[in-house]
């Protein structure tokens, strides 16, 4: 195999050049978006004409996820610079799933939903305190009373939602990502788990090995295999603008669902991205 060559450094600022050359159009094209986005998040008090089922627990959490969306695509913008293809697939996931927690969270009941999704939050946190309990090395780490707390917590939820409720939250927010994304309106979503979700799973869970590495064939030798260490844009020409569109759905649901009058904006910006996604195809 080999590790690396002697003009490994000449190739790696060659090729992050290259990738930086290549994705210009949608780097740009996500900073605008981005720009967009933020103004929800940064326009000070926010008047919406919508309110039924809506309260100031819901706005804290969609916000809250909208804001983290921005955030999960600055990095996925970052990450695609140095030309880490893999790793970008990874963030990619993680943004569908933030996308399909908005929309789910702004479907009908809305203020249960909210509930829901922070008793799943509390139930994880409270596993998480067990199961260090029991470990060796971490006993010491959690008190008894801070168990104790957590669990009063779950029992509150438990009280107000129902047991069955809560259990069926106890390892996903909406009882699992695949149900969440049949339930929704738009098929695209459930799609999207099949091809996107599911297609980002070895990324996510170091499968992905034989991805990082290919044969080279020089003449008159045997066949090397070459660790793949040099950046990389192969697929990042799609993968940036459904970034953009999951981040803009997102935006444009909380727009829908408070009334806050900027639909033409949104509609606009999606249907820029769809028309870039529709070339790339």
């Amino acid at each position: 195999m080999v590790l690396i060559t002697p003009d490994y450094r000449r190739d790696f600022e060659a090729a992050l050049a290259a990738v930086r050359a290549e994705i210009s159009t949608e780097v740009t094209s996500i900073d605008s978006t981005l720009a967009l986005v933020e103004t929800i998040l940064t326009a000070g008090a926010i008047r919406f004409r919508n309110p039924r089922g809506l309260n100031s627990a819901v706005l804290d959490i969609v916000l809250a996820l909208l804001a983290k969306g921005c955030k999960t695509t600055r990095a996925i913008r970052a990450v695609a610079l140095e030309g880490a293809v893999e790793d970008v697939m990874v963030l990619l996931r993680s943004l569908y799933e933030t996308a399909l927690a908005v929309q789910w969270l702004l479907q009908r009941d809305t203020r249960r939903r909210a509930m829901l999704y922070v008793a799943h939050s509390e139930y994880r946190y409270l596993v998480q305190l067990r199961e260090m309990a029991n470990a060796a090395g971490q006993k010491r780490a959690v008190k008894a009373s801070e168990i104790a707390e957590r669990e009063a917590l779950v029992a509150e939820y438990e009280r107000v939602l129902g047991k069955d409720a809560v259990a069926r939250v106890r390892k996903h927010w909406g009882g699992g990502l695949e149900g969440v994304a049949k339930s929704l309106g738009l098929r695209v979503w459930r799609r999207l788990y099949n091809s996107l979700y599911r297609f980002t799973s070895h990324h996510a869970h170091a499968g992905d090995a034989q991805l990082h590495y290919h044969y080279r064939h020089d003449r008159g030798t045997q066949p090397r295999q070459v660790l793949g260490l040099l950046p990389s844009a192969g697929g990042l020409s799609h993968v940036l603008p459904t970034a953009e569109w999951l981040l803009l759905m997102s935006a444009k649901r909380v727009n829908d669902r408070l009334g806050m009058d900027r639909e033409d904006e949104f509609n606009s910006a999606l249907v820029k991205v769809n028309a870039r996604m529709g070339e790339i195809k």
